[in-house]
């Protein structure tokens, strides 16, 4: 058995999340990596569905960027102590404009080993 994550993950809470084809929103980024991400969100969502999402990521001087983004749904969970759901998403696309808000997120962060 595993003892350490393949990936590693960044918490955060700054980057909303919303559908880029009708514009509602879906949550938060609770976690970013280099292949996906963990949302936060209200509403569960279909696992093994391809969703088309916005990322709207703001810096510290209050400019947003928006990255668009293909994932799949691997994984949902429920909060038991809040009604909000813990949802993992797999990027089924590579983006560069995806790999340099990871890279720029990791780097204000602080530094991080990310294993490829």
């Amino acid at each position: 058995m595993r003892r350490e994550r393949r990936f590693h993950y960044m918490h955060m809470r700054n980057i909303k999340v919303s559908n880029s084809l009708s514009g509602d929103p879906m949550g938060v980024v609770g976690d970013l990596s280099p292949k996906g991400l963990r949302l936060i969100g209200k509403q569960p969502l279909a696992i093994g569905a391809c969703y088309e999402m916005r990322l709207h990521s703001t810096d510290k001087d209050g400019n947003t960027e928006h990255v668009d983004v293909k994932m799949i749904c691997r994984w949902v969970k429920k909060d038991p102590e809040r009604s909000i759901y813990q949802i993992g998403f797999e990027l089924d696309q590579a983006s560069k404009a995806f790999t340099d808000l990871v890279s720029r997120t990791l780097v204000r962060r602080g530094p991080v080993a990310i294993q490829r």
